[in-house]
């Protein structure tokens, strides 16, 4: 069952015209899949490249680490130390939620997409999502994107080395206190030296959030990747 979607097209293309290009972008926990719409102007997409923009929404589910409250989430969060021994990732959630990006990236093969066309991320839980979505797809995707998120242990997922999607977008900010900046780098750091990736990294002096520079560096990144 595919999950429900909030879709933009890029520029002045109208929905009608059969987009070339593709980005699922996942948003973070307890947010909702129109949290980035604002943010899409400040992209600076290329126009001419007729990107359909897909958001999808999250389920709810009750999150441990708050008192076990219903929200918007790709997966349980079970203790904030996440790089601890003694929190036991919740896997089964995020596998679930990854055959559920995998869907939505065959719905957009099916509508003449190419694999190549298609970029997926997202911000914190949604870029834990969506890195692990791209790196786990079958097929060559035109890249992945994280934003303040990190990566858990990767043996629970199989990923085919070479990478079949090896360009990857990271960035986080220095200041953030959800999920601390050691934690993107180290992502980041693993990534590159031993899955082999080819990584655009940023940081900035902000908290867990997006600002303007970044805006304009993942903009400048997805411009280069849908050429």
């Amino acid at each position: 069952m595919l999950l429900k979607t909030a879709v933009h097209y890029s520029g002045n293309q109208q929905a009608d015209q059969a987009a070339k290009y593709a980005i699922i972008w996942l948003h973070g926990l307890g947010a909702t899949n129109h949290d980035f719409l604002d943010l899409i102007p400040y992209l600076g997409l290329k126009t001419n490249h007729l990107i359909k923009l897909i958001f999808p929404q999250a389920p709810n589910r009750t999150i441990t680490i708050n008192n076990h409250m219903s929200m918007p989430a790709w997966y349980d969060i079970r203790g904030w130390d996440l790089n601890s021994a003694m929190v036991e990732p919740d896997f089964d959630g995020m596998k679930a939620s990854i055959q559920q990006i995998h869907a939505l990236i065959e719905a957009e093969i099916a509508e003449g997409i190419l694999p190549e066309h298609i970029l997926v991320g997202g911000f914190s839980q949604g870029g834990v999502i969506g890195l692990l979505s791209a790196l786990t797809y079958p097929l060559a995707l035109s890249g992945a994107f994280g934003l303040s998120c990190y990566l858990p242990t990767l043996e629970k997922f199989k990923i085919a080395l070479p990478l079949k999607t090896p360009q990857i977008f990271m960035a986080h900010g220095i200041r953030d206190q959800t999920v601390p900046y050691f934690m993107g780098e180290a992502a980041k750091n693993y990534l590159m030296s031993a899955m082999g990736a080819t990584m655009q990294w940023h940081s900035y002096a902000i908290e867990h959030t997006i600002n303007l520079e970044e805006s304009n560096a993942l903009g400048s990144w997805i411009n280069t990747q849908l050429r």
